[in-house]
């Protein structure tokens, strides 16, 4: 997440030496709550200056630059990973030269270098970034930033990543160079990271655009970031309505969409189907179950306990395997057996179940009645088979 103004110049210091963060603290506080990363913009940069900074002689103005870098940045530590320390200093045309502003004119080219330096002392475990607009394809004004980062490299200057905002629309289009310029970067040994991707227009020339800008990105090691600039939901739209166009597929995209409420953190299909399945069982106990006999009633219980219980077998398999013995022949009852602090059925009888160490089977059974014990009438069914 970037904060588009809340952290420039005339937000955080609008009178020299008095700062303010309530408006990008509340960012911050809400993407850490998201698990959300945060880049830093910006803290050097010629526009939305407060009145003051203008007024400044060279050497107050070295004094405030330094001092906002310290005071912004030390706030912030440990909370944004990236910073662009400084923003579009050159400026547009084929001269590739710098951009007229208070810090060029008053302190010369060496402001850029001095204002990375005061970053990397403030933060050290910030990524350092300088961030630009057309610079996007080869021409003359990303190689002079190109020129610089060399440079920049070759000296030890503390630069991690180069920002390309990637502004594009019918009169400006995605480059055929972009990925190649992105590459050329990033073999000076600096990360790239695309960091203000809007893309003007609709349907599928624009799906197809910004699928050509992820590609680019993906196609290159040290692309590390892609941030989208304004509102993302006309981005997952477009590339949703155009499936020729590629999706976006960075880790990013999870963190752009909605985060669900917690009732659908646990899967809200996973629970309607198991309030249809309750519903299905108490359906069939109430509509099937009551009709059976009291005896095919018990062995569904029986049955149902098993399952519950580690799988055990149904009665007349247990009888075959021989683990249950055969009521003998005339017997008319089933002797009752002692409690054993199962639950009980008082009204038709219920099965208890005794497991052996280390078994899984069904050893006995006993029924408990509201009324004496009687026998059976002839030929009704039992648990057994036929008495």
């Amino acid at each position: 997440m970037t904060p588009e103004n809340e952290m420039k110049w005339d937000a955080t210091e609008p009178t020299r030496g008095t700062f303010t963060f309530s408006a990008a603290d509340q960012i911050v506080t809400h993407a850490q709550s998201k698990a959300m990363k945060i880049r830093g913009h910006t803290l050097v940069w010629h526009s939305q200056l407060p009145s003051w900074v203008s007024g400044l002689g060279a050497a107050d103005l070295r004094t405030a630059m330094n001092n906002h870098i310290t005071q912004v940045m030390q706030h912030y530590k440990g909370k944004i990973y990236a910073w662009d320390v400084v923003n579009e200093a050159f400026q547009d045309g084929s001269s590739g030269a710098r951009r007229s502003s208070p810090f060029q004119d008053k302190l010369g080219d060496g402001f850029i270098e001095e204002a990375f330096r005061t970053a990397r002392s403030v933060d050290p475990g910030a990524k350092l970034c300088y961030n630009d607009y057309n610079t996007d394809g080869v021409n003359a004004k990303s190689t002079a930033v190109y020129n610089m980062v060399k440079d920049f490299k070759s000296r030890g200057v503390p630069i991690d990543c180069v920002g390309f905002q990637s502004h594009f629309n019918s009169a400006s289009p995605v480059p055929s160079d972009y990925q190649a310029n992105l590459q050329r970067f990033a073999d000076l040994g600096v990360d790239v990271q695309i960091t203000e991707l809007d893309i003007e227009g609709s349907g599928s020339a624009q799906a197809t655009s910004y699928g050509n800008v992820v590609k680019a990105c993906l196609a290159v090691t040290r692309c590390t970031g892609m941030t989208v600039w304004g509102h993302h939901r006309q981005v997952l739209l477009a590339l949703q309505r155009h499936p020729a166009a590629v999706r976006l597929e960075l880790r990013q995209e999870a963190r752009l969409r909605r985060r669900p409420r917690r009732a659908r953190r646990f899967g809200r299909r996973r629970g309607r189907w198991r309030r249809r399945q309750r519903r299905g069982r108490r359906w069939h106990r109430r509509h099937v179950h009551r009709h059976l006999r009291p005896d095919r009633r018990l062995e569904r219980r029986v049955q149902r306990r098993g399952h519950r219980e580690g799988g055990l077998l149904p009665h007349h398999r247990l009888e075959r395997a021989g683990h249950l013995p055969r009521p003998a022949e005339g017997d008319r009852a089933v002797e009752r057996q002692p409690e054993l602090g199962r639950r009980r059925h008082r009204r038709h009888g219920a099965a208890d179940l005794q497991r052996q160490p280390g078994g899984r089977r069904l050893d006995q059974f006993r029924f408990h009645r509201r009324e004496e014990r009687q026998l059976r009438p002839a030929g009704r069914r039992s648990l057994h088979g036929v008495l």
